[in-house]
């Protein structure tokens, strides 16, 4: 059964990272960040927020009951889907 659950592990951890890839690609706009730009600085504080929201969800779902599991999953979910959205879209 453990095996099962760390071939899980890695397969969503795979798809989490390949996810952000396109973030990645965007990382030399970064760098054009001026200090008086605060709604770029927000959207990345945003979204740093989200991604670091993400993996404690699912890193919490090893933790807790298996009645919160779902909840923690799902809410994992939901903020990678946010962050992956701000990173496309800023």
């Amino acid at each position: 059964m453990s095996l099962i659950t760390t071939k899980g592990a890695k397969a969503s951890l795979l798809a989490a990272a390949l996810t952000l890839m396109p973030a990645a690609a965007n990382a030399a706009d970064a760098l054009t960040l001026k200090a008086d730009d605060y709604v770029g600085i927000s959207f990345w504080l945003i979204s740093m927020a989200l991604v670091a929201a993400t993996a404690f969800f699912f890193i919490e779902t090893t933790r807790v009951q298996g009645k919160w599991k779902t909840s923690l999953t799902v809410s994992g979910l939901v903020t990678l889907v946010a962050a992956v959205h701000y990173f496309l879209h800023a």
